[in-house]
Formats: structure tokens, C-alpha cells, sequence
């Protein structure tokens, strides 16, 4: 920012142009260009800082590029007044601004399917429910899930680590391979070389886990 004289930095007064603003746009990074879409939002300050909350699909890019990308950039501006002048450069344009940045987590997803894939970076999604099939793919990234993973649930895991916190189903199963990686299914352990086990492979749920050298924990 150059005119750092502009700057306001205290709560209360990022709070006011808050609460003037209707639409908050979101900027997912894509590997190439940007994606960036207008939201209507809704907002929350506590101790831990600003939290921002937007209403979508389970589906489509936006459900997409947080659970890949989930670090975004977030504008928001009112109180636009144009200056006139006598000529045309001495025109000038009055508004208020918040432009930032942070982590977006993905809340209270219902579908029938889901695929989430983590390169090197993280993805949170609390309260989640798949009432058919999950593929979680992680490489060297983190992965947090909470809620339901119903049906067929496969665990892909190099060098990353995968947390999940679920509800337990009625009737579930598991397999877990392991090459030089930890599981931890429901405080049952598995590490060494080349582990494989499988419980319970007829359930109706089933969790499929492979793990090379990181670490998956599944607790009910």
C-alpha cells in the first residue's frame, strides 16, 4: 500500500466497513489464472481473529478449488463518491476497502461422492457427509476431515498425513497396507515394514488404507 497514511488497522473500524459491505470476492489460486468470484457473506470476530463465512454447492469449481487450494485472497469495498473536477485529471474516486488473505475451510458438505486430492499443501473440512464413496489422495500435504464417510472409502497416503475424525457407522471394515508408514485405525496401531491386514472386508463401510511412509489415523 503506498499511502500507508489510508491504512486502518483497528478492529472496530474494519468491523464498520464490514458491516457496509454486501459482497466479499474470493480469489482461488488454479495454476494459472486466478479464479475469482462475488459472495454474499456473513462475518464473526473472536479472539483467534476475523472468520468470514459464505453459503454454496457441495459441488462445482468453488467446492473444487478450496478443497485443493484452500489458501485465498478476499476484497471487499464501500462508500463509493466520485470527485469531480473542472478537468478531466484532476478527477478523483472516494471508497473504503479491506483486501487480505487466509485459509479457507470447507463446512458442512452433504454428497453422495467426494475426491480430495493434497499435493504439499493442507485441507480442513469439518462436519462433512458422503453417503457413497470418499478417495483421499495425499502426497506430502495434511488432510483433516471430520463428520461421516458412509460406503467406500479409500486412503491413499505417501508421504503426507491424513487426521480423521468420524462418526462411527453401524457396521464397518477395514484394510490397511503399509509400507513403512503408521496407521492408526480407531486406536488400533499398524507401522513396521510392510504391513497388511484387513477386518471385516463384507461390511457395508469400508475403509481402504494404504500408507508409504506417512501417517493416517482414523478415530471414531
Amino acid at each position: 500500500m503506498r499511502r500507508m497514511e489510508r491504512e486502518v488497522t483497528g478492529p472496530a473500524e474494519i468491523d464498520r466497513v464490514l458491516q457496509a459491505c454486501g459482497c466479499c470476492r474470493v480469489a482461488f489460486a488454479t495454476g494459472g489464472a486466478p479464479y475469482i468470484v462475488p459472495l454474499n457473506f456473513g462475518w464473526r470476530r473472536r479472539e483467534g481473529g476475523l472468520t468470514l463465512y459464505f453459503h454454496g454447492a457441495p459441488q462445482g469449481r468453488k467446492a473444487e478449488l478450496a478443497a485443493q487450494r484452500p489458501l485465498v485472497g478476499f476484497e471487499l469495498d464501500c462508500g463509493h463518491q466520485l470527485q469531480e473536477a473542472g478537468e478531466a485529471c484532476g478527477y478523483s474516486y472516494f471508497y473504503e476497502s479491506i483486501v487480505g488473505a487466509g485459509r479457507m475451510d470447507l463446512e458442512n458438505l452433504h454428497c453422495k461422492a467426494a475426491d480430495f486430492k493434497v499435493g504439499v499443501g493442507s485441507i480442513g473440512a469439518e462436519h462433512l457427509v458422503v453417503e457413497e464413496q470418499t478417495n483421499l489422495d495425499v502426497s506430502m500435504g495434511k488432510l483433516d476431515l471430520s463428520g461421516r464417510l458412509l460406503g467406500e472409502t479409500t486412503v491413499e497416503c505417501d508421504m503426507g498425513e491424513v487426521d480423521l475424525e468420524l462418526e462411527k457407522p453401524e457396521e464397518y471394515g477395514y484394510s490397511v497396507a503399509s509400507s513403512m508408514g503408521t496407521v492408526t485405525v480407531d486406536g488400533q496401531k499398524y507401522n513396521g515394514l510392510d504391513t497388511e491386514v484387513e477386518i471385516f472386508p463384507e461390511a457395508k463401510n469400508f475403509y481402504k488404507i494404504q500408507c508409504d511412509m506417512g501417517s493416517v489415523k482414523v478415530e471414531f
